[in-house]
């Protein structure tokens, strides 16, 4: 198994999994947020 981890700056191609990885993760793991507001915090930054 490779457990080599590569961190790099997103690029644009990478929007949409971004997106889908935030709204997943706020779907699935709270109560008291959908993701869009962070989706635009992320957008932000």
């Amino acid at each position: 198994m490779n457990n080599r981890i590569t961190i790099r700056p997103e690029q644009h191609k990478d929007y949409k999994d971004i997106v889908s990885l935030i709204l997943r993760s706020f779907r699935e793991g709270t109560d008291y947020s959908d993701g869009t507001d962070i989706i635009a915090l992320v957008e932000e930054i």
